[in-house]
């Protein structure tokens, strides 16, 4: 093998591992994926996404969970105190100390105690991390959520938007094609126009209509799917 084909082979193991880091280091900013309440974007698109966050009763589950998970952990970090025993004792002659007190017979005059079981700082240990954990799953979840409801909110908005475009598309089809209709009907009735040819024109005529029909139907159904995601009707924003 000579140096320049070893030259190669390190400049390319060279340029994997700096590529292969760079993919590692790239962190999702989940503050983009769903644009914090506090920012009015001016993009439709990003609004949507946040109503459809915001208003959606499954997420604000998900953010009331991690509270939970917060408050369980700091619960957690002092629960060892409830397991830990603190005893005393006063016996009559410190209460009620006769006259010898210092002839006293009975000892010891008082006594404090603290028992703390034997295992208790390796069981906490454990159930911190544990509650730790829940911590980190529970914002998992939501930058999960996130993700989801992100995709799930430009599918159905472009879905929208198709079907509103080809709505309009097949209304303005609709309306040149009863144009054209009326011409060959009323060409019929004064018999410049044969049946076969007004036939063949009722025909188109309704094939247009049935579309249009369609187009509507499937029109509103998407813009009801998208405003029951959002929980805002379309026309209020």
């Amino acid at each position: 093998m000579n140096i320049l084909h070893l030259k190669n082979v390190f400049s390319f193991i060279a340029i994997f591992i700096y590529s292969f880091g760079c993919i590692h280091a790239q962190i999702v900013d989940y503050n983009r994926i769903v644009l914090p309440e506090e920012i009015d974007s001016l993009e439709l698109q990003e609004k949507l996404i946040q109503l459809a966050w915001n208003n959606n009763p499954e997420n604000i589950i998900l953010q009331k969970q991690k509270v939970i998970s917060l408050n369980e952990h700091k619960l957690q970090k002092s629960n060892w105190l409830n397991k830990v025993t603190i005893q005393g004792n006063l016996n009559e002659a410190v209460i009620n100390p006769p006259e010898n007190f210092n002839n006293n017979i009975f000892f010891p005059r008082y006594n404090f105690s603290v028992v703390i079981p034997l295992g208790i700082i390796s069981e906490q240990k454990y159930k911190n991390r544990i509650s730790k954990l829940n911590i980190e799953i529970a914002d998992e979840n939501i930058k999960s959520k996130k993700l989801q409801t992100r995709a799930l909110v430009i599918e159905r908005y472009q879905d929208y938007l198709f079907k509103r475009n080809r709505y309009k598309i097949t209304q303005e089809l609709l309306e040149e094609e009863y144009s054209r209709h009326l011409l060959v009907e009323d060409n019929f009735k004064n018999g410049k126009t044969s049946l076969k040819d007004y036939s063949e024109s009722l025909n188109n005529y309704n094939n247009k209509l049935l579309g249009w029909y369609q187009a509507e139907s499937d029109f509103k159904i998407s813009k009801a799917q998208l405003e029951m995601l959002i929980g805002v009707f379309m026309e209020d924003l």
